[in-house]
């Protein structure tokens, strides 16, 4: 499983501008988008079973059933990637609760302790919680330069408080008999409701804070409509110094046309500054907008397709302004007999109207190019405890000027699994990992086949992957979660020559191994307290010499209590 605010975190962890910049642009890559989709959901699902934990000692025993219901039926389309599906349940259960996007980390306090009771009224309610914990990282390299090796280690401790509060005039409205009636608002529920949600956090590296207010006004039938602002900043006080904020503004509109079709129109309007803005850290605004149609047959079978405008422009830089057009479409089809199968597609032109000469920025790299990016997932079950999953994707980026230094490139992975589904909450997942990347100056109308292409750059290398693929991820209502994932690759560069090149005082790509570890727990082992580790372990070896090896470790830790 992966996380939504790991980029970020290792941003605050290793003060990388390079990172950071990674970490804004990583959310136009299509390859990422669904690992995304599925954090969010994951989020979602734990704040879900926190709540269910919290209120397992009160009355309400068959509503709890419902809501447990809804994350089983949820987590079935989760497990085949329809995180649309899966979101759209969870989304159903968490408005019957009361919940909120916001309060993640809140946790309703059990029936009869009048100290742990929120703020609460008959329409709205508190939450504030107190964060402390510690970063810790430690880097090695092995440069290639004189044999130059390097280590870095330190940690980072920290503190914080999260507050977040809602409104729902509708809260005390009798919950329906079934949770499913729940997908579509009646009319005495129409009720206007707000949230709100803020976070600051010091520590001796950083201090960062966020704020954010929602406003969502359902219009009867399955229809509403939603606005959402949230302003952020971060200043980074030791490394190097750096300060930004942007604010977030986004609106939704959907209009439910039959039971099974409905539209959407949407809008998200960004604006990042910077304290001293350069040609590495332009400021910017950028506005994204949206049309989209769904079609959904009961649980069964989706259709989904959407298109996006997107416009990013530069005061200092032209040369980073873009036009983006973005296609998506998506097909889920779920059979009676355990099988599945979804087919995702993503096409996007991006437009750079001007070149490098209309400024002086030095990082003027980008040129107009299209993306073709295609995923299909097919599971077979072949009994109720186990399944196989075969998962895939293929890229295709073409530049309207390729060269040596912005080369088209093509790429495919294939990774079959058998997912051991040992218990409701217990599921373990092991498997094969096969992956390939070409490059070439013109992929497609080159000369020579792209596997057989002479093309050849010190920052660019054709490779192939051998490797495998570990899971284990554990969810119990209880509050407990844990998930580890294991990527282990044998990379091999057919073309590399392994040749020193004297100039930049690099070596070209060897063959390499390499594991990448991620574990992530988090247990709520008090109505009150709350604790949660993150730690990822990455080790890039090269099997032909020693040089340019690397291994980083993170390890974080922090305790959350709610009052």
């Amino acid at each position: 499983m992966s996380f939504i605010f790991l980029g970020a975190f290792l941003s605050h962890v290793f003060c990388d501008p390079q990172a950071l910049l990674a970490q804004e642009q990583a959310r136009f890559d299509s390859s990422l988008q669904k690992s995304a989709e599925a954090s969010a959901y994951e989020i979602d699902r734990f704040r879900l079973l926190r709540w269910v934990r919290a209120h397992q000692d009160t009355s309400a025993k068959e509503f709890l059933l419902q809501t447990l219901d809804l994350v089983t039926e949820a987590d079935g389309f989760a497990r085949q990637k329809d995180y649309f599906t899966a979101q759209l349940i969870i989304g159903t259960a968490l408005e019957l609760t009361a919940l909120r996007a916001n309060p993640a980390t809140a946790v309703t306090p059990s029936a009869g302790d009048p100290m742990s009771t929120p703020a609460t009224s008959a329409t709205s309610e508190w939450r504030r919680e107190i964060l402390f914990g510690t970063d810790l990282w430690r880097q090695e390299y092995e440069l290639g330069l004189a044999s130059a090796d390097t280590m870095f280690s330190d940690g980072n401790p920290f503190v914080g408080v999260r507050l977040s509060w809602n409104r729902d005039p509708a809260r005390n409205l009798p919950l329906p008999k079934s949770p499913l009636t729940g997908l579509r608002i009646t009319p005495e529920n129409r009720a206007l409701t707000f949230e709100a949600y803020a976070l600051l956090k010091s520590s001796r590296d950083y201090f960062s804070g966020e704020a954010e207010l929602n406003a969502r006004q359902p219009l009867g039938n399955g229809s509403y409509w939603r606005l959402q602002n949230r302003l952020e900043g971060t200043s980074y006080r030791r490394d190097f110094d750096l300060q930004y904020w942007q604010n977030i503004t986004s609106a939704l509109v959907v209009a439910e046309v039959s039971k099974n079709f409905r539209l959407e129109v949407a809008d998200e309007f960004r604006w990042r500054r910077y304290r001293e803005q350069n040609d590495f850290y332009p400021n910017y605004i950028q506005n994204r907008a949206g049309l989209g149609a769904v079609f959904n047959a009961g649980y069964t079978t989706r259709l989904d397709s959407r298109y996006y405008y997107i416009v990013q422009a530069h005061d200092l830089c032209p040369s980073h302004d873009y036009v983006e057009h973005r296609l998506e479409s998506s097909i889920f089809q779920n059979s009676a007999a355990n099988a599945s199968i979804t087919l995702d597609n993503i096409w996007r032109q991006r437009i750079y109207p001007h070149t490098a000469a209309n400024d002086d920025c030095r990082n003027s790299y980008q040129k107009t190019y299209q993306e073709e990016y295609a995923r299909a997932e097919l599971k077979l079950g072949l009994s109720q405890a186990l399944a196989l999953r075969i998962d895939g994707d293929f890229v295709l980026r073409q530049y309207q000027t390729p060269s040596d230094s912005i080369p088209d490139f093509l790429g495919t992975t294939v990774n079959p699994q058998l997912q051991f589904n040992l218990s409701a909450s217990f599921q373990i997942r092991a498997g094969y990992l096969y992956s390939l990347r070409v490059y070439d100056d013109n992929i497609i109308q080159g000369s020579q086949p792209a596997t057989a292409s002479a093309f050849s750059n010190p920052f660019y290398e054709d490779y192939y992957s051998h490797g495998f693929t570990l899971g284990v991820d554990l969810i119990r209502t209880d509050g407990l979660l844990f998930s580890l994932n294991e990527n282990f690759e044998m990379r091999t560069y057919p073309n590399s020559t392994a040749t020193h090149i004297s100039d930049l005082g690099l070596y070209s790509y060897t063959d390499r191994n390499l594991n990448s570890l991620l574990l992530f727990f988090s247990w709520n082992f008090h109505p009150r307290w709350q604790a949660n580790v993150l730690a990822n372990f990455d080790n890039d070896h090269s099997r032909v010499n020693d040089q340019s090896d690397s291994r980083h470790t993170l390890f974080s830790l922090d305790l959350g209590y709610s009052f």
